[in-house]
């Protein structure tokens, strides 16, 4: 596997597949880092659980701004990604442990589909579908939603027809999927985790799972909910998936707050605060 060794603008190098892409997941996500959850951060010790860490960026992060004091689980099913998040996090490797599964509504296997052109789509889920190139869309013609996402669509886009832009990014899709494999991954759940691992809190817990983040709420007892005190979600919100999503964080005694920039922009961060 062929990698780059990027230097980060926290002055962090990192291996990935794809430099641009590193420097990308960089910026985004800065977003989570609010004065709420750096307020979570600051005790002594901490436990942040990381899901869909991808190459490491956030727990990375997260070690910076704590000065290394958390202790962070971090959760990525695909193998080759998983190899560079082991990578990337060994200069912490006594206080980063990374687990090489997704997080569900149950213990078991999925097939995911994973592109190594982009390994941050990597998902259960299909991530060309048509909702996701209206997403691309609304993207390239409102500024605020480009530039929230830190998405690098060349500039000359926002004046084509959106009848252009259409087939485009259907070509990028085709060119997109020819890439992508299939990979049979290990699933387990939050609350089967926390049982195992005897954890009685977490701090943090941040989800990137691709369009799997209900699955992965689904995955914790009600009996855990009481446990975390912090969550980021980084949502797809297709088919009601947001409302869902902020009722059940509300429903748990959650304080919701989200970055919806304008009804088109359906990529959005949620936070529950206690």
């Amino acid at each position: 596997m062929k990698t780059f060794m990027i230097t980060l603008p926290n002055r962090r190098v990192v291996h990935d597949r794809v430099p641009d892409m590193a420097r990308t997941l960089y910026q985004q996500v800065q977003g989570y880092f609010r004065p709420r959850l750096l307020g979570a951060l600051a005790a002594d010790e901490v436990t942040v659980v990381d899901v869909g860490a991808n190459i490491g960026i956030f727990a990375i992060e997260v070690l910076q701004r704590t000065r290394g004091r958390a202790r962070i689980h971090c959760f990525e099913p695909i193998p080759e990604t998983f190899e560079l998040l082991t990578r990337n996090v060994r200069p912490w490797s006594e206080r980063v442990r990374a687990h090489r599964a997704g997080l569900g509504r149950a213990a078991g296997e999925a097939t995911f589909h994973y592109s190594p052109r982009q390994s941050a789509i990597s998902s259960m889920y299909d991530m060309m579908a048509s909702d996701d190139k209206e997403a691309t869309l609304a993207a390239i013609y409102d500024r605020r939603i480009c530039d929230k996402h830190h998405a690098e669509l060349p500039a000359y886009m926002r004046y084509l027809p959106r009848s252009v832009n259409s087939a485009l990014i259907d070509g990028h899709g085709w060119w997109m999927k020819r890439g992508m494999t299939r990979v049979t991954c290990p699933l387990t759940t939050l609350s089967g985790f926390m049982a195992r691992e005897g954890l009685e809190r977490i701090d943090v817990l941040k989800v990137d799972a691709e369009k799997a983040e209900l699955d992965v709420l689904e995955g914790i007892r009600p009996g855990d909910w009481g446990k975390i005190r912090t969550i980021a979600i980084e949502l797809h919100d297709f088919e009601g998936r947001a409302e869902r999503v902020q009722r059940m964080l509300v429903d748990h005694g959650f304080e919701v707050e989200t970055d919806r920039v304008c009804p088109e922009d359906v990529i959005i961060t949620m936070m529950g605060y206690r």
